[in-house]
């Protein structure tokens, strides 16, 4: 399991489908954030508390600079932590679920197919 520290919040608006390899992901325009050691910790507007993301969160958060499909994620985090494909899949699709939920994490809009 991905390891991240976020409070329960209710969604503000549906999620985009995390599981489709296809879909791309990038770091909230307004959000700041700070190395720590290894460990990210996330300030996103509005808010009075912190995200911290540990390990391969914080991997995943690095990755998001810039917009990244969670398939590209996948097979980086698989060569790097020499994991199942499938297991990251499924950790990688609630850690995005999260972050967009709280908005450190936006849908990139690919535009018409």
């Amino acid at each position: 399991m991905i390891g991240i520290d976020l409070t329960d919040r209710e969604l503000p608006e549906p999620v985009p489908p995390m599981t489709e390899p296809s879909a791309t992901f990038h770091r909230g325009r307004e959000v700041l954030s700070r190395m720590v050691g290894d460990d990210v910790i996330v300030a996103i507007p509005g808010r009075d508390d912190f995200d911290f993301l540990t390990g391969p969160a914080a991997a995943i958060w690095d990755m998001l600079d810039r917009p990244c499909s969670t398939a590209d994620i996948v097979d980086r985090l698989a060569s790097i932590y020499a994991a199942e494909p499938d297991v990251i899949a499924a950790g990688l699709a609630d850690l995005i679920g999260e972050l967009v939920s709280h908005g450190a994490v936006e849908a990139t809009d690919a535009g018409p197919a």
